[in-house]
């Protein structure tokens, strides 16, 4: 059960509680009443004839209440905590319903006297709590296998392609027009004057720790596109601190979003390791 789920249905046994202070830091804050409320929303439309009439929609929508003493508190709680004075329950995050309820099992007169509404609340808060940190670290272990490796060869980088299914074919997300009809790609008009980023040429990053397993958000590769991919480079280049550009690269392997995208690749470039990221 969701948290936000959960306060409602607290707050539907339980009905509207009663004043009660939390204490936040130095700070105490004297809530009034924590509720759920019906509000009226009443919105008005005009047609485009002369004729037409003014069509009025009436709206019935709960909302999660909770009044705050001081004026002056509520405006940092709602910077803090998002909106918790008064908000839809439909727009609350599941984490701040959760520490709502908390608060609410802190207070002694409210933890008594709903014991087993808030126990069975708490331990569905638990629950998504730890169901979110473990993200949070899956996340972070997935984007320091993105930093890059200093023990990598630098004639190897990594880079994104988007894929047309139409022709079956990887092309460069910057350059649509380019496409790689095989895994060899040279470059027009190479110039070595310029640095990397902003000048003509094959780009690709360097090598991550894992690449294949490296999270793409965070990195320069993210909004490339689906396919990723290992390139190697020949020829004339210009290398930077975070990346490289060549003249002329063959693509080594490629990571599939999916098993039918992975198929069409193996087909396309029957030369190139492919991978499949786990669906």
């Amino acid at each position: 059960m969701k948290a936000a789920t959960s306060l409602r249905r607290l707050l539907k046994l339980t009905g509207p509680i009663p004043g009660f202070t939390i204490k936040t830091g130095h700070k105490l804050a004297a809530y009034t009443e924590i509720s759920i409320r019906q509000r009226t929303y009443t919105s008005r439309r005009r047609g485009g004839g002369v004729a037409d009439k003014t069509q009025v929609r009436v709206m019935n929508r709960e909302i999660f209440h909770a009044n705050i003493e001081s004026e002056s508190f509520a405006r940092a709680a709602a910077m803090r905590d998002g909106r918790i004075e008064c908000t839809s329950l439909g727009e609350v995050d599941e984490i701040e319903a959760g520490r709502v309820i908390v608060r609410m099992a802190r207070n002694a007169k409210i933890r008594n006297k709903y014991r087993e509404e808030i126990r069975k609340v708490l331990y569905q808060y638990k629950i998504l709590l730890g169901e979110r940190r473990a993200a949070l670290a899956k996340a972070e272990a997935l984007a320091r296998l993105a930093r890059p490796d200093p023990d990598a060869p630098e004639t190897l980088g990594w880079r994104a392609w988007s894929w047309d299914p139409a022709i079956k074919r990887l092309r460069s997300p910057s350059y649509r027009e380019t496409i790689w009809y095989t895994p060899e790609m040279r470059a027009e008009n190479w110039k070595d004057a310029g640095g990397v980023r902003g000048h003509g040429g094959i780009h690709a990053a360097r090598m991550p720790i894992d690449w294949r397993r490296a999270s793409v958000n965070g990195t320069e590769l993210n909004g490339y596109g689906e396919i990723i991919g290992v390139v190697e480079r020949f020829g004339n280049f210009v290398l930077g601190t975070m990346g490289w550009r060549a003249e002329w690269v063959i693509i080594r392997s490629l990571r599939a979003p999916n098993s039918r995208i992975g198929l069409e690749l193996e087909r396309a470039y029957p030369d190139v390791e492919v991978y499949y990221d786990q669906e």
